[in-house]
C-alpha cells in the first residue's frame, strides 16, 4: 500500500510526464533512439563546456594563442 500510493505521487493522471512516458517507451526502438540521442547532445553539451573552461583558464598559455604572436614576430624578423 505504501508503494502504490506513494509510487504516482506527483503525477497527474493524463499530464505531461505520463504522455511523455508513453511516447518514449512506446516501441523500444524509441526509447533506443531517445538514448542514444540524449547520449549524443549530452556529450557534445559536457566536452563543449569543458573545452570553454580549458580555454578560460589557461587564456594566453595555449599554441592557439600563441601561434598569431609567432608568425608575426617571423614575419617582421624576414622583413
Amino acid at each position: 500500500i505504501f508503494a502504490l500510493r506513494f509510487g504516482t505521487m506527483g503525477v497527474a493522471k493524463g499530464g505531461f510526464l505520463e504522455s511523455a512516458f508513453k511516447v518514449i517507451m512506446r516501441r523500444n526502438s524509441v526509447y533506443v533512439g531517445f538514448v542514444l540521442t540524449g547520449a549524443l547532445v549530452g556529450e557534445k553539451l559536457v566536452s563543449g563546456g569543458f573545452d570553454a573552461l580549458w580555454e578560460r583558464n589557461n587564456k594566453g598559455k595555449l599554441y592557439s594563442h600563441l601561434e598569431p604572436k609567432w608568425t608575426a614576430q617571423l614575419a617582421a624578423q624576414e622583413d
